[in-house]
């Protein structure tokens, strides 16, 4: 199966993020699949993890959606993804070198993530970031790496491809209305 929108868009940020030596962050994986076991009838199934983003010091499990609210009601909503997030939480736990790592779980919707939204998954130790926060951030990181055109056309996703070209073609457009920022520093949500 591909990746929504919402994931590529994400992982290929995740992908993004490096130290001061310009070496990435974080190992990502997308669709890391887990078996859980739903508690009150005793059956199997299977979940992913969206995007899996494993660093030295820290494990992000993050889950993306277009909609933030994606069940009929938002309590619905709300309590998928803490369960979601448990679920995930415990996999991981079991399944990579945890003990010096902090693990942060990282909600991410392209519509629908109001403030009472984001204050309930916080009260739960859940980030949430709206898309479009991650988008200019990313727009930003891609700058700082590939300062000039010598670059376009040979990143190594289409999405950061796009990405590139678009933003060099209206880099004055985008700086004047505050979306790319000119400064070498950009300061990211992860």
């Amino acid at each position: 199966m591909g990746l929504s929108y919402t994931e590529e868009l994400v992982s290929e940020y995740f992908r993004h993020l490096t130290d001061n030596g310009r070496r990435p962050i974080y190992m990502v994986s997308d669709h890391v699949h887990f078996q859980t076991v739903e508690a009150k009838k005793g059956v199997r199934g299977w979940k992913d993890i969206d995007i899996l983003a494993v660093g030295k010091d820290e494990i992000c499990i993050i889950q993306t959606k277009s909609f933030a609210i994606f069940k009929k009601t938002k309590k619905e909503s709300l309590d998928s993804i803490k369960d979601y997030f448990e679920e995930a939480e415990k996999f991981v736990a079991k399944q990579y070198d945890i003990k010096d790592k902090k693990i942060r779980k990282i909600f991410i919707a392209d519509l629908g993530l109001s403030e009472d939204f984001s204050k309930d998954l916080e009260a739960w130790g859940i980030e949430s970031k709206k898309l479009s926060d991650v988008f200019i951030e990313f727009l930003n990181n891609l700058h700082s790496l590939y300062p000039d055109t010598a670059h376009l056309g040979k990143e190594e996703n289409n999405v950061t491809r796009i990405l590139m070209f678009l933003s060099y073609s209206f880099k004055n457009k985008l700086e004047s209305c505050g979306l790319l920022k000119t400064e070498k520093k950009v300061k990211n949500i992860a």
